[in-house]
């Protein structure tokens, strides 16, 4: 299965200088990510990599996807991999979604950011998952009104749970998981 996991302020704020506006403050909801995505494949743009220090996050395979064709010129396409890093790279989006056909094996494809890479995977994606961190932000990137547009016409809110501010986590959150409803993904 194809989703799509991505935290935001109340006003839709995604990120801020390449990372998130709210910095670390939140390990609450970094352990969700983790074991929501653990085991599985993680699809990301070469910004959101090279934030998280141009490191694969361990125990996941790892894609990143830019266009920039001569970033890592010795790993031209998913095909292509660093063994020891599960770590691919691919050019275009079709070549993702055709080798995820072939080699699904129980795996579920997560696309973790950024916006762009949100943008091209949305008419794929079955399941988003949403923290909304409650507090407001500065931003450079923020969830556009077409990415609104279609979470609100073509998913239904399946789940929502909160976790209050406490020691450990500076701001409380909501979670959210939207499940598609139309638009059947291509």
């Amino acid at each position: 299965m194809i989703k799509m996991i991505l935290a935001c302020d109340l006003n839709g704020v995604i990120g801020n200088g390449n990372s998130l506006p709210w910095g670390r403050s939140l390990p609450y909801d970094l352990n969700r990510f983790k074991e929501l995505t653990e085991g599985h494949i993680v699809v990301m743009g070469r910004k959101t990599f090279e934030s998280l220090g141009s490191k694969p996050l361990p125990n996941r395979e790892n894609v990143i996807l830019t266009r920039d064709v001569n970033y890592f010129t010795d790993l031209t396409h998913y095909n292509s991999r660093e063994k020891e890093n599960n770590l691919f790279v691919s050019h275009h989006i079709e070549h993702i979604l055709d080798e995820y056909d072939r080699t699904i094996d129980g795996k579920d494809l997560w696309i973790i950011g950024g916006m762009n890479v949100y943008e091209q995977f949305m008419p794929y994606v079955q399941e988003i998952y949403i923290t909304i961190v409650n507090g407001e932000f500065e931003g450079d990137t923020k969830l556009n009104p077409e990415f609104k547009y279609n979470l609100s016409n073509d998913f239904s809110l399946y789940t929502m749970s909160a976790k209050g501010a406490d020691s450990e986590n500076k701001y409380s959150m909501s979670f959210e998981k939207h499940v598609r409803v139309k638009g059947e993904y291509k």
